[in-house]
């Protein structure tokens, strides 16, 4: 919450009255900032348990920025942020389909376009990091993209949404929309 000027707060174990001690972990930390819980975000980001292609690469996007937050906001991380950043490339790459998309779970399942987006402009910055990407994934999903905004124009709202992501990205890559 916030804590107005002049104001005193007294922290003790009152606060954790009727709580089972054992399972309690807590931080405090003040700022000039909004009242943003980064070391809790971070630690969350730490502890997120599943692995489809939204779930990995919404967990590994924060990742590229993490190591600027946590000094700012003294946190640590037990694994480091490189390694963690190799493991979830390998992990994105291992649901790349032959065609350049992605699908949900493995190179088995059904293309997702909007979601193969998300997971190629994750890739996209981690190139931009110094993350290796390997060149031939990155060429492959570089021309599914190039492939959505070829496609006719559609009025399914879905599909609409992955050809913007994918000339956001071409955009983004220094290429020009084909006439």
């Amino acid at each position: 919450g916030r804590l107005e000027p002049g104001v005193e707060i007294l922290l003790g174990p009152q606060l954790a009255a009727g709580l089972r001690s054992e399972t309690l972990n807590g931080a405090v930390s003040l700022s000039a900032d909004p009242a943003l819980d980064v070391p809790g975000l971070l630690r969350q980001l730490d502890l997120y348990p599943y692995g489809c292609l939204e779930q990995v690469t919404s967990r590994a996007f924060p990742l590229l920025y993490v190591e600027r937050l946590a000094g700012r906001w003294g946190y640590e991380s037990d694994t480091p942020v490189a390694e963690r950043l190799d493991e979830a490339v390998t992990r994105i790459l291992e649901k790349q389909l032959d065609n350049g998309a992605f699908a949900l779970w493995n190179p088995n399942g059904a293309e997702e376009p909007w979601l193969s987006a998300h997971a190629l402009e994750f890739l996209q910055r981690a190139r931009a990091a110094g993350v290796a990407v390997p060149d031939f994934a990155w060429q492959r999903g570089l021309d599914w993209l190039r492939r959505q905004v070829e496609y006719p124009a559609t009025e399914e709202p879905e599909a609409m949404a992955a050809q913007v992501y994918a000339l956001y990205l071409l955009a983004l890559e220094g290429e020009d929309h084909p006439e």
